[in-house]
């Protein structure tokens, strides 16, 4: 692979075509050249267990392979959680210092084995953030498949069309790492590229960048100089020389779930039934008669089976007579199922 993947000397006039110029050559460069890498892999195999681990703990009924009536975004909110803390902590370690191996907050910067990191502290290079890149790309999409409850294609599907929020420290550190340093000057392209870092904490993993075969220059002193005048002008407080500089992990505070999480289950809900029968869809419930018969009563179901039920059907379940319909509606969706 050419260091021409990425041209560093290009500046357009529109930041924004900068940078979805980039965007489009840092996809090309990701895909191959990093897919051997050892603790990569590595570090992929070990947090999918610690995630299967987390989910046998929540619904260990699920996790056996089995159906639950359990509310599955309720899971979904806590991995999350999960994955926040993860990624501060990941990030945390990698911009340790090599002679200050221990951690050095019990809940910012907990990783004591830094084998266990996508990358090492020492790679922070263009390279380094490819490898980074690929391995938080085949996290998301498994984790995506994995709470949602469909296959790796849709969930990958999902995650092109729609982005993804896992691993936001991470993803702006490789998006970083692989950005023509000559562009971090300006602070729309910051912004867009990596939102989640502090003029801070840009500066701290400028620092730590080493030069490799793909970015063979080093980090101008002039750039450091000039993001930290910046940091001074907005009124960024100044670190104390013994101060270590890290990112904040965010509290785990518990928020109802939202209409667009709603409708995210139910997109991939979707997704999900256009490659399984209709019958498997709706008798894959774990549920009693009795919950089957509340459910026909709640406008979740009619967003969920996405057609099973028509507007007519649904005019009967809102009536006295919901209950004598129920026999009704099961006939026809065993007709639509034979047919």
């Amino acid at each position: 692979m050419q260091s021409s993947a990425v041209d560093q000397s290009s500046v357009l006039s529109t930041p924004r075509s900068v940078v979805s110029r980039l965007k489009k050559s840092v996809r090309d460069f990701v895909v191959t050249p990093f897919e051997d890498s050892h603790q990569g892999m590595l570090s992929i195999e070990i947090w999918k267990a610690a995630f299967l681990d987390a989910l046998q703990r929540i619904c260990p009924v699920r996790a056996g392979g089995h159906d639950c009536g359990c509310l599955q975004v309720v899971e979904r909110m806590i991995v999350e959680q999960c994955v926040a803390r993860l990624d501060v902590a990941m990030f945390n370690a990698i911009l340790r210092d090599m002679e200050e191996n221990v951690p050095t907050d019990p809940i910012s910067d907990p990783i004591t084995d830094l084998s266990v990191l996508p990358i090492p502290p020492d790679g922070i290079s263009f390279g380094g953030g490819a490898q980074l890149k690929n391995v938080i790309n085949t996290w998301s999409t498994w984790l995506l498949a994995l709470t949602a409850h469909v296959g790796e294609e849709a969930a990958a599907a999902a995650n092109i069309e729609k982005g993804t929020s896992h691993f936001t420290m991470l993803r702006a550190m490789s998006d970083l790492l692989m950005l023509p340093k000559d562009m971090l000057m300006e602070k729309s392209i910051r912004k867009e590229v990596c939102p989640a870092l502090s003029l801070l904490l840009i500066r701290r993993v400028l620092s730590k960048f080493a030069p490799d075969e793909y970015a063979p220059d080093p980090i101008p002193p002039s750039l450091l100089a000039a993001l930290n005048a910046e940091r001074q002008r907005v009124g960024e407080s100044d670190i104390s020389p013994g101060t270590i500089i890290m990112a904040s992990a965010p509290p785990v505070v518990y928020f109802p779930p939202s209409s667009a999480c709603m409708g995210d289950i139910v997109d991939m809900k979707m997704m999900a039934s256009s490659t399984q029968t209709r019958s498997a869809s709706l008798f894959r419930k774990g549920h009693t008669s009795d919950e089957e018969l509340e459910e026909l009563e709640s406008p979740l179901f009619l967003l969920v089976e996405n057609g099973c039920i028509d507007g007519k059907e649904a005019a009967y379940l809102s009536g006295k007579d919901a209950f004598a319909q129920r026999y009704r509606l099961l006939r026809k969706v065993w007709n639509r199922t034979e047919s």
